[in-house]
């Protein structure tokens, strides 16, 4: 397919025009994982350690993912504990911070200011896309499906001081992704050979850290 539209690679045919399709796909479908993962902690209608055993253990694969460099899943992750459906579970954030505090410190301290930084391309992150297995595309996505894409409500970068910098800063990143798509690969490659002992461990974790009956979505 690649071959025929004459572009090598998916993450170059997603920064053209006629790549709308396969943008639009991205978008929903990290959406409906951030909303999976959203319903699996709401899910949980047992004790209340039963949901915060399992935000923990989202959490834990969140920072597995940032290890391995598949921003796009733990970007996914983020932005579902983001959600004002997560953040008001008050009593639940409450009990992680009393029963797994290095996780909350971890979450606090490190996951949320790192999205943070992706989103807003700053240029310290910009250097971290050559260790990447899967970048981060959404927010050049949402910059180039912005009618199509209205209903996220992500154009964050016309409320900021730094609007125009933020988005030129995705826009070259767009351009940088397209040209190293065999960078990625590559790295992907390596990523999974380094952590093929560790697979069964990390699939444990979060079969685990679903509720006995995950609703059906």
């Amino acid at each position: 397919m690649e071959r025929i539209m004459g572009v090598s690679c998916g993450l170059e045919l997603i920064t053209l025009p006629y790549g709308h399709q396969l943008r639009l796909d991205l978008i929903e479908r990290h959406t409906t994982m951030a909303i999976g993962i959203a319903v699996d902690i709401l899910g949980c209608t047992g004790s209340s350690e039963e949901r915060v055993a399992t935000l923990n253990k989202i959490i834990q694969i969140a920072v597995e993912l940032k290890e391995l460099g598949d921003f796009f899943a733990f970007s996914s992750i983020m932005k579902a504990l983001e959600m004002p459906q997560i953040t008001r579970l008050e009593t639940t954030w409450t009990m992680l911070r009393h029963q797994y505090t290095q996780t909350a410190i971890t979450y606090e301290k490190q996951l949320k200011p790192f999205n943070k930084s992706l989103y807003e391309g700053a240029g310290m992150v910009f250097t971290m896309w050559e260790k990447s297995t899967v970048p981060l595309v959404i927010p050049l996505l949402m910059l180039l499906e912005r009618q199509s894409a209205i209903f996220e409500g992500m154009d964050w970068w016309e409320n900021h001081d730094r609007g125009c910098e933020i988005m030129f800063s995705h826009l070259e990143t767009g351009r940088f992704i397209a040209q190293n798509a065999a960078l990625y690969q590559s790295n992907a490659q390596q990523a999974l050979e380094g952590k093929r002992k560790r697979g069964p461990v990390i699939l444990h974790q979060a079969t685990h850290a679903l509720p006995e009956e995950v609703p059906s979505y």
